[in-house]
């Protein structure tokens, strides 16, 4: 929206007027010394600080169609954004001078019982929420009825952006991205009409063509989401989530005693080397999902990168089964001398009427933010890997995508790995001690396994429409990360005194400079086997193209041909157009 505020408010009001009669929204204006407008107007992401000129909290579709026909309306002058969750990490889901569609009331979760898959005729749950509905809060639901979604790993994310960017998470390996599950979705079109998307519309007709693009091609760029449809899948009987560190002390606690571990010392390549042993479709076992953080390392002026180094590393992931078949797999594909530093708590197991029910009987399917701090307490003799609550940071990610090995082409191997391991070690990153402080710069890479049963089969797990995620083949992703100044927890509440929190605001300014310029490094640091990147891990310096490959000139027909958005008006950088 332009800056002329004699005409902005002239809009406002207009808009308000419009609106007042389709429920009455609330609406929160810039310049008007609202608190709560200066709350709300943040995003996950506190690197960027906009002011949107309007916030809509919508609450159904045909205030959103409202909105939508008031900017054609006035296509020269209105700017849309939209947010779910707030987690797009590049802020595109606000702006300065917008008028911002939020749909945090938008957020109803309903399950729907004895429905039948048409294509199988498989009997199953259905998933019907609102885009602004947040994981923690769906989980919940989920979990009451035994079922489960491929969610992501962090609690605030939302459901739409998420999905519609791909949607990795514990789940992928064994059930593909979020968006292989979306089976409907209604969709505000670009010139304010409303549709309703079915996996059973046919493939080549106009609603069959955008569910296919909203299965993994982006938000925003075909319409505004306000209700999605999925399928759901019965949760395993019985179930883990572990942890394995490397190359780091840690302690564990056992009744009143903490007691510290002999570290694992593992050179870095051989880490990554074991893990993608275990996350090869090929290596039969229960393995649900998992991810590899591995950690950075500064090094002096002139000091060459060690493809030896033993880095930090931690492998965390899920596994169905019993705690003997856990334990034979870490043996079988890392090594029997890993074993010793198994952390595990155990999630599902088969109660005595032969029912599934959690360890705690709560029916609380265990979820942590993977690559995040994770703690070890005690319960019952199993440890428990305690739940990161990602709170919102300044932080900046870019990505790249491993290609794996085929009959056909030869793909990731070791020269890969260790122009990988070369990669994290770099004069830009803090020394240990200056990275160790608790809310301090912190830079690292998240590996997440792609390659499993579903894709490894995903001509017989698909439907006729199939999905845009361009990635099916990939092996893992590859996620640099850097963080700094994580004071807040994820109810926005500040875990520092003033005092303190602005102390290391103050220590962590002389590396925030160095640590962005060594995601700069990252972006082009020469990794043979590897290509593209992942949507939802975006950086403003890739190329839209790059983030949808073979997707791309499909997409882009999609949007001309089937978004009715004459005035370009769902866009921002890194839509398609």
């Amino acid at each position: 929206m332009y800056t002329n505020m004699k005409n902005t408010n002239a809009l406002i009001n207009q808009l308000k007027e419009l609106l007042i009669n389709k429920g009455n929204p609330k609406i929160l204006t810039d310049c008007t010394g609202s608190k709560e407008y200066e709350s709300k107007r943040l995003v996950f992401n506190r690197k960027f600080e906009f002011r949107p000129s309007v916030i809509i909290f919508v609450e159904n579709t045909k205030q959103v169609s409202e909105i939508v026909k008031f900017a054609n309306a006035h296509p020269t002058e209105i700017i849309l954004r939209l947010r779910s969750g707030g987690h797009d990490h590049e802020g595109e889901c606000s702006g300065t001078n917008t008028i911002l569609i939020d749909f945090s009331k938008l957020s109803s979760i309903q399950i729907l019982e004895n429905e039948i898959y048409e294509p199988t005729q498989e009997i199953y749950k259905k998933l019907i929420v609102g885009p602004g509905a947040r994981f923690i809060n769906i989980k919940k639901e989920l979990d009451t009825q035994n079922i489960g979604i491929p969610h992501g790993t962090c609690e605030t994310v939302a459901i739409a952006g998420f999905t519609m960017g791909g949607g990795w998470g514990p789940w992928t390996r064994l059930h593909g991205m979020a968006c292989e599950s979306l089976i409907g979705a209604t969709i505000v079109l670009g010139d304010g009409t409303i549709e309703k998307l079915s996996y059973l519309d046919g493939p080549k007709s106009k609603k069959g063509k955008l569910l296919w693009a909203l299965r993994g091609g982006g938000g925003m760029s075909y319409g505004v989401v306000t209700e999605l449809v999925f399928k759901t899948f019965k949760l395993p009987e019985v179930s883990f989530s572990f942890t394995i560190k490397f190359n780091q002390s840690y302690t564990i606690k056992i009744g009143d005693k903490e007691i510290t571990m002999k570290p694992i010392k593992i050179q870095a390549i051989k880490v990554l080397e074991l893990w993608e042993k275990a996350i090869n479709p090929s290596t039969l076992s229960g393995l649900i999902g998992t991810n590899l953080k591995i950690e950075t390392a500064h090094l002096n002026n002139y000091e060459q990168p060690d493809s030896n180094a033993y880095l930090k590393c931690q492998m965390n992931g899920y596994y169905g089964g019993s705690e003997i078949e856990l334990k034979k797999f870490i043996k079988k594909t890392l090594g029997e001398d890993v074993l010793e530093g198994l952390i595990f708590k155990h999630d599902r197991v088969i109660g005595t009427d032969n029912s599934s029910r959690n360890y705690s009987n709560t029916y609380n399917w265990h979820f942590e933010s993977w690559d995040r701090t994770i703690s070890n307490k005690t319960n019952d003799k199993t440890y428990i890997i305690n739940l990161d609550q990602d709170g919102p940071a300044p932080h900046k990610i870019t990505s790249r995508m491993a290609i794996g090995n085929t009959t056909m082409n030869y793909g990731w191997d070791n020269t890969s790995r260790v122009a990988l391991i070369k990669s994290l070690q770099s004069s830009k990153i803090p020394d240990c001690s200056d990275a160790s402080l608790a809310h301090g710069v912190h830079t690292y890479i998240t590996l997440g396994a792609i390659s499993g049963k579903y894709y490894n089969n995903y001509e017989q797990e698909r439907d006729a429409i199939g999905s845009s995620f361009p990635y099916k083949n990939r092996p893992f992703t590859i996620q640099y990360q850097a963080w700094w100044d994580q004071f807040l927890d994820r109810d926005d509440n500040t875990c520092l005194t003033d005092e303190q929190q602005s102390k290391e605001m103050i220590q962590n300014r002389r590396f925030v400079n160095r640590a962005e310029d060594w995601m700069e490094d990252s972006r082009d640091y020469k990794i043979p086997h590897t290509g593209g990147a992942f949507i939802s891990f975006k950086d403003a310096s890739i190329p839209t193209s790059t983030y949808f490959s073979t997707s791309y000139e499909e997409l882009m027909n999609i949007k001309l041909k089937y978004s009715n958005d004459p005035n370009f008006l769902l866009r921002t950088r890194k839509t398609i157009l």
